[in-house]
C-alpha cells in the first residue's frame, strides 16, 4: 500500500492489514514543505534504519529466529534482492514457536 500514506502513524496502521507500506507520500510533501520538513523526514527514516541494524544484532547476539527482520537486513544492508526476500518470506513454512493463551 502506498497510495496518500502520509505519517508514521498512518504507515503503522496500514502495516497491520498490508505486506508493506510506501510512504512516498510524505518525500514528495516534506520536499514541497522545505528544508525542516525533509530533516524531520529524513531523520525518522534514518531512526528506523538504526532500529533496523540494532535489532538484527540483538537476534543474532539471542539466536533468535526472526526471518521478517533477517530479509530486511538483507535487503538494507546487503543488497539482497527484495523479489528474492519477499519470496523467501511469503513461502517460508512458518509455525507457532511460542502459545502465549
Amino acid at each position: 500500500v502506498g497510495l496518500g500514506v502520509r505519517s508514521g502513524a498512518q504507515a503503522a496502521e496500514i502495516a497491520a492489514y498490508a505486506d508493506g507500506v510506501i510512504v512516498g507520500s510524505a518525500l514528495v510533501s516534506a520536499v514541497a514543505e522545505g528544508d525542516d520538513a525533509l530533516r524531520g523526514l529524513v531523520s525518522e527514516l534514518a531512526e528506523g534504519v538504526r532500529t533496523l541494524h540494532i535489532a538484527h544484532h540483538m537476534a543474532r547476539h539471542h539466536k533468535l529466529h526472526v526471518p521478517i527482520t533477517d530479509m530486511l537486513y538483507a535487503v538494507v544492508f546487503e543488497q539482497y534482492p527484495i523479489e528474492k526476500a519477499l519470496q523467501y518470506l511469503m513461502t517460508y513454512p512458518y509455525a507457532v514457536d511460542v502459545d502465549f493463551m
